[in-house]
């Protein structure tokens, strides 16, 4: 089964920037979404490539996945692909968009899910936006609780 799922957009009062590179970077990503553990398996710095191994807590099940980033071109546009040790396939891309009074971010994940009956896909695309925009909710509020960079 292949959906596309859509978040709801946020808008963070940060620079284009910083919410780019602290997005960007996977290893801030158990600060606000459901990964337990982030380690980026890559050397270098952050490019198309790049690959993550995550641990996560997805509908209460403990998953390991690999992300590997698609796209970046800072500080508009990131898109990464992961793959989980389930079966299902995400393809996220996320922009960035300068906005009065931040960062605006927009969010589409393409997800291939083997092993899910079609008659399932409606709960799960609802399951997903709903976990999508609390993650985006989390990643505004420690983003915007953080110390101004200098």
């Amino acid at each position: 089964m292949k959906m596309s799922v859509q978040a709801e957009q946020v808008v963070i009062a940060r620079p284009v920037g910083e919410v780019f590179a602290f997005f960007s970077n996977m290893e801030n990503s158990p600060s606000w979404k459901r990964t337990l553990k982030t380690v980026k398996a890559s050397e270098g710095p952050i490019a198309v490539g790049t690959v993550f191994h995550e641990e996560s807590k997805i509908m209460g099940r403990k998953r390991t996945h690999e992300s590997q980033v698609t796209q970046f071109d800072a500080p508009g546009a990131f898109s990464y692909t992961n793959r989980f040790d389930n079966g299902m396939h995400e393809h996220a891309r996320i922009t960035f968009t300068s906005v009065d009074g931040g960062t605006r971010m927009d969010a589409v994940s393409d997800v291939e899910m083997d092993r899910v009956p079609q008659p399932l896909a409606p709960l799960m695309g609802w399951q997903m936006r709903r976990q999508v925009s609390t993650m985006f909710g989390n990643f505004k509020r420690v983003l915007e609780a953080m110390p101004p960079v200098s």
